[in-house]
């Protein structure tokens, strides 16, 4: 893994706790609210498993 690959990790990671304090600490109490963060979180997986296939082919 290169420089580029350690940096998108710790991006990946900051993603990861960001959200999981807005999630405990925002509380969302609305349904949009919940949508949202679900939909968000979906996205993050996903982007990190793209990530990780994308880094393990080079």
């Amino acid at each position: 893994m290169d420089k580029k690959g350690v940096i998108v990790s710790a991006i990946e990671c900051l993603l990861f706790i960001i959200y999981f304090v807005l999630y405990v600490f925002w509380n969302p109490s609305t349904n949009i609210g919940k949508a949202v963060m679900i939909i968000v979180g979906v996205l993050l997986i996903i982007w990190s498993i793209l990530t990780k296939r994308y880094w393990k082919k080079n």
